[in-house]
């Protein structure tokens, strides 16, 4: 589902080289948000795709352990980090609180700007170095797809960004091993997270060319890798479920007394078939008696 227009979650491994296929089939027109993990993305190969200005600007680097704030606005760090004035011993006691809160912001920030430098064309392009509330507006907007390529474990990063993604948004996660991948689709399948999962094996075969002797490879390794796909659901609370009608968590589904009476009430149209009947009948019955008279 990656298209121009898009809001796309990529977490690259492979030097840029995912990023770059995701950043070429939107061309520019939407938003690419890319997680890397150290102190700064690797994408060499994004600089081969030779990509004009307006596709790496729609581009913005963060590191993974912003996930970690997302419960947490960045204005009140600022105010934490920036008290106001105090006299005395209560200025000190409050300055040596808030010590570690600007530790931590001034490592945010750092870490965030360390992000902005890789080059990622041959060209002089202007990199615009994004905020921090930048980065914390953008991930809370959600995201149409979510592809992973990365070497960390998906059972350590996919239960912290599949909730970014939107409901009924497709995933894919690629990984070099199988049993990860079985580990998180059983995972997500236990808490209703994802839906119509499926695992599949990428395979290369390597080709000799040579004149007269072209063939596969005699002896070579046929795995590459595997592939998770599905898409993202979103398990729905028992107050949603009871606004639509569903049994509440009693078990019982009262109606209105008027829904019944009226359901139970005798429809007009038989009441007016059934009259002509008996009147007949009766008339019928009268003359049976006048005969035998």
């Amino acid at each position: 589902n990656v298209q121009a227009g898009s809001r796309a979650l990529v977490i690259d491994s492979t030097c840029g080289l995912v990023l770059g296929a995701v950043a070429e089939r939107m061309g520019g027109v939407g938003r690419i948000l890319h997680g890397f993990n150290g102190l700064q993305p690797s994408v060499d190969a994004v600089r081969w795709f030779n990509f004009q200005q307006d596709v790496l600007n729609c581009i913005l680097h963060f590191p993974l352990s912003e996930l970690g704030f997302l419960d947490q606005d960045v204005s009140e760090l600022n105010e934490e980090a920036n008290p106001q004035p105090m006299e005395g011993a209560a200025a000190k006691d409050e300055g040596t609180a808030s010590g570690g809160t600007v530790d931590v912001l001034q490592r945010r920030k750092r870490r965030l700007k360390l992000g902005a430098k890789p080059s990622m064309s041959h060209r002089e392009v202007t990199v615009v170095e994004p905020t921090l509330a930048d980065i914390q507006k953008e991930l809370r907007e959600g995201f149409d797809t979510m592809v992973i390529a990365g070497s960390l474990h998906p059972g350590l990063l996919v239960p912290r960004l599949i909730p970014l993604l939107k409901t009924s948004s497709p995933f894919v996660i690629y990984s070099p091993v199988l049993q990860p991948l079985l580990d998180l689709e059983e995972e997500l399948i236990r808490a209703n997270s994802a839906m119509d999962m499926n695992i599949s094996e990428t395979w290369m075969r390597e080709i000799q060319v040579l004149p007269g002797r072209s063939h596969p490879n005699m002896s070579m390794s046929a795995q590459s890798g595997f592939l998770l796909t599905g898409v993202r659901v979103q398990k729905r609370t028992a107050r949603e479920e009871n606004n639509d009608g569903e049994l509440p968590a009693g078990g019982v589904k009262t109606e209105s007394a008027d829904a019944t009476d009226t359901d139970c009430a005798e429809p007009p149209s038989k009441k007016t078939k059934l009259e002509p009947a008996e009147a007949i009948e009766s008339k019928e019955q009268g003359e049976e008696g006048q005969s035998e008279q």
